[in-house]
């Protein structure tokens, strides 16, 4: 039996289908499962034990698979995501869609308004008969929970980007040892917060070029929304809360061109990392090295001074880390907290149980934001406009010292959930 599964957003849609593709893989085991997403999602696509065949395709277009038994759209409700493998012909589809709409090989049922994205998917194949456990979405540990606390600034909408301002405060005001993580696009960001931050124990990282998708992840060039596609028809992973275009490799955490390590910056090629820099094996990151920028690059050399203030006394200089998905995945992984929006690092840090502290607006958490901790989550209550220029007003309700009280209690290992949100 051959089934293929569209899930072409990026990896934060990824790990929140993690329940649901298990749940395929335990009802269907000697199925041979075809996963047809972005290929930069490789290094996550193994962890998750449940696909057998990773399909680069990206949101919306053709995807190159005839004749599955099989189809299941994990993508949106349509009308294009069911059109795309409706053309591959499958025996039968299963999927979100308006009722009548689709011939005798078509299995759907209409789309849940309001619901978490990850119980979206897994009653979507409920429905179907093929049972899922909505908290089987862990991935299985790497190492110690002994690095640097990690922030993401980024995201792929304006309205999702909590100010560089009050990112930098934090920063500054953690007292530990920080990796400032940046997506495609996002250097300047990450780069603004480490000056803001000023002398600090901060660094900057992302993933080298080539590991993620370029002008954010999900959407290929010119697909954009269609008309009767994405945001105002539904499609994309949840209606009314993302574009295709979804979070980004983790809300786009690649680097530019150059990103490679200059000889002497203290990483042998594979040589994972220095004895006690908290991070696990093979993430990039010696402690207390410098990596020289690649040519043309806008990244800075450890040591070097950043838009105009001297470079961290404390702890360590600024070092800047490059490396894979999977090295950035580790990186989450072994950290001791997770700070950021609502983006595919915070659902790396609910895949690895990593404390974090969360961001939410205007998405509210209960559609996007983890089901279990040990996480606090931070939302004022207030939805908005999910694809605006400007941060979210109830994002901007989210104060400096919230987010450190809530560093602190994530660090002790408590948790929240929806239901348990700062207002």
């Amino acid at each position: 039996m051959r089934v293929l599964v569209l899930r072409a957003l990026g990896l934060g849609d990824l790990l929140t289908a993690v329940p649901a593709l298990r749940g395929l893989r335990a009802t269907f085991p000697r199925a041979e499962i075809t996963l047809a997403a972005p290929g930069w999602l490789a290094d996550a696509v193994a962890r998750i034990d449940a696909v057998d065949r990773l399909l680069p395709t990206e949101a919306l277009a053709p995807i190159d698979f005839e004749g599955p038994d099989l189809a299941v759209n994990l993508h949106g409700r349509g009308p294009q995501s069911v059109q795309r493998l409706l053309a591959t012909e499958p025996r039968r589809l299963i999927t979100y869609a308006e009722r009548g709409e689709w011939d005798e090989r078509v299995s759907s049922i209409e789309w849940p308004a309001d619901r978490n994205e990850v119980v979206r998917w897994c009653d979507l194949l409920h429905r179907h008969g093929i049972r899922c456990d909505p908290d089987d979405f862990r991935l299985a540990p790497v190492g110690e929970r002994t690095g640097p606390v990690v922030v993401h600034p980024g995201a792929s909408t304006g309205a999702r980007r909590w100010p560089v301002d009050r990112y930098a405060e934090v920063v500054r005001r953690l007292e530990a040892e920080v990796v400032v993580t940046a997506g495609p696009g996002e250097w300047e960001l990450a780069r603004q917060v480490v000056a803001a931050a000023g002398s600090g124990p901060v660094a900057v990282g992302g993933l080298a070029a080539g590991n993620g998708p370029v002008a954010g992840e999900g959407l290929a060039a010119g697909e954009g929304l269609a008309a009767g596609e994405g945001l105002a028809a539904g499609e994309g992973s949840a209606a009314g809360d993302r574009l295709a275009a979804g979070d980004g490799p983790v809300a786009g955490s690649g680097l530019a061109a150059g990103s490679g390590l200059a000889a002497g910056s203290g990483l042998a090629a594979g040589s994972g990392l220095a004895a006690g820099s908290g991070l696990a094996a093979g993430s990039g990151l010696a402690a207390g090295s410098g990596a020289a920028t690649g040519p043309g690059s806008d990244r800075f050399a450890g040591g070097d001074q950043v838009a105009g203030h001297p470079a961290p006394t404390a702890f360590s200089a600024p070092t800047v880390f490059s490396g894979t998905l999977a090295e950035l995945l580790d990186l989450v992984a072994t950290a001791r907290l997770v700070i950021c929006g609502d983006t595919g690092v915070a659902h790396a840090a609910t895949a690895y149980r990593t404390p974090s502290v969360l961001l939410f607006g205007p998405v509210p958490p209960s559609v996007w934001g983890p089901r279990r901790g040990p996480h606090q989550v931070l939302w004022h209550g207030e939805t908005g406009d999910t694809f605006a220029d400007e941060p979210d007003p109830g994002l901007l309700r989210i104060t400096v010292d919230e987010v450190l009280d809530a560093a602190g209690g994530a660090l002790c290992g408590s948790e929240s959930s929806e239901r348990a949100t700062s207002v």
